[in-house]
């Protein structure tokens, strides 16, 4: 066998490797979708179903709005969201926060599939003052259709009492 035929068979054989490579990195990431979509995690009740917690932040003039810029969203947008103190202590803001979707009478928690990083700043929000802040649905791969809600929390300074906060929207194709 010639030099030139030896060549070809390796070729032959690296593109081979190659191809069963890449097919089962495809494969793999179809199971991970998969995968991710079927353990469903239920989403986190607001601050709102909790009396005890209501009850302290009337005690302690606490009040906070979570609004979002738009009520419909393509799946590919960023949520452009705004955290509003409407009560008489500073809030704490950050950057984290989860997607939920409705589904069967119950919010699910979304996961994403490519990993999203926070940057853990704690954002003093003071009476009267608010802050806006981006959720990129891009690590969520293609959201289907429907109705979802953006999660998100502060803390009351000096009073360590943590608020779950949600706005509710809809995606779109």
């Amino acid at each position: 066998m010639g030099l030139f035929s030896r060549t070809l068979v390796l070729i032959a054989k690296y593109l081979l490797v190659f191809l069963i490579v890449f097919t089962l990195s495809i494969v793999l990431y179809e199971y991970k979708i998969t995968r991710m979509n079927s353990e469903k995690e239920l989403c986190p009740p607001p601050y709102t179903a909790n009396k005890t917690l209501v009850e302290l932040m009337n005690k302690y003039r606490v009040g906070v709005e979570l609004k979002l810029e738009k009520e419909v969203y393509r799946s590919n947008e960023s949520i452009k969201y705004k955290i509003i103190n409407t009560g008489e202590r500073t809030l704490l803001a950050g950057a984290p926060f989860k997607i939920c979707k409705y589904e069967d009478g119950k919010w699910y928690v979304v996961k994403p599939v490519k990993e999203i990083v926070f940057i853990l700043v704690a954002y003093p929000v003071e009476p009267g003052q608010s802050i806006t802040l981006i959720a990129p649905l891009e690590p969520y791969y293609k959201l289907e259709p429907g109705l979802y809600k953006l999660v998100t929390k502060v803390l009351v300074e000096n009073l360590n009492l943590d608020i779950i906060l949600e706005a509710k929207f809809q995606i779109t194709k």
